[in-house]
């Protein structure tokens, strides 16, 4: 199941550097749309030096930017199992085994 994906440039950069962004997903609805708080943006350029400054102005530079990705993910990306993944929940349902979740 991909939860990671890039985000193109024509939709945001870093405010910071100006580098890619990347966009990790934790939460969905059923429908694979992700949430409001599931949609989490890194840049390829931040570290873990203490002195980076990528996130020294968060209410000014990532809240918006992090809408604007929200905005588009919601319609661009769906979190969905892989063909591998279903063929093995229908294996373990066939089985009779219990799915967590329903199916």
């Amino acid at each position: 199941m991909q939860t990671d994906f890039d985000i193109p440039k024509s939709v945001a950069i870093c405010p910071h550097c100006g580098g890619a962004l990347h966009l990790e997903v934790d939460e969905w609805e059923e429908n694979g749309t992700p949430t409001y708080v599931g949609v989490h943006v890194s840049c390829e350029g931040e570290t873990d030096d203490p002195n980076d400054r990528h996130y020294q102005t968060p209410y000014v530079d990532w809240m918006p930017l992090e809408h604007r990705v929200w905005t588009w993910a919601r319609v661009h990306i769906r979190v969905t199992e892989s063909e591998d993944e279903l063929r093995a929940r229908m294996v373990d349902w066939n089985a009779g085994k219990p799915l967590p979740g329903g199916f």
